[in-house]
């Protein structure tokens, strides 16, 4: 055992065990799992974002998928915590739709004019005692053709038990 684990279990701080993704590994009891996922489109010759090229260069779309605990937060009043933190990211987005009426799923779409311009469509969802948020992420020449594939994905999520 190395000197780091060993003093670690020594010190006191109770750990749970965690298995990812094929992976296991130890956390502090009391830490939040606050995953992101990401899932690419395949790639293009269209110029993407630096953020965009992080899991494949040039891909012109992907959907992140992260989670936190809600406490008793709607999907609705998650979004607008959210939507303030945006102009401090991306100093001048647009907001183009926003939707909070689903009882258990509410959207928001915003576009982004960078060099690159691209639009965001985020979604919020409850499940169990989570909030998902899923957000959808395109170059603005793609984002039509993927946009139902965002919303797909955010409808389609549910609690595996």
């Amino acid at each position: 055992m190395s000197s780091l684990l060993a003093h670690h279990k020594n010190s006191g701080v109770n750990v749970k065990e965690v298995d990812f993704n094929g992976l296991r590994f130890n956390v502090p009891d009391t830490w939040t799992n606050q995953s992101t996922l990401v899932f690419a489109m395949p790639a293009s010759d269209l110029t993407a974002p630096m953020a965009m090229q992080k899991q494949q260069k040039h891909s012109t779309a992907n959907v992140t998928v992260s989670w936190e605990a809600a406490g008793s937060l709607t999907p609705e009043d998650f979004l607008k915590q959210r939507m303030k933190t945006i102009p401090s990211i991306f100093p001048g987005f647009e907001t183009m739709d926003e939707t909070y009426s689903a009882a258990d799923l509410s959207f928001v779409q915003y576009r982004v004019p960078a060099d690159t311009p691209f639009i965001q469509l985020v979604c919020a969802k409850r499940v169990g005692d989570q909030m998902v948020c899923i957000t959808g992420t395109a170059l603005e020449p793609v984002f039509n053709t993927v946009k139902a594939d965002f919303l797909a994905t955010a409808e389609s999520l549910s609690q595996n038990v």
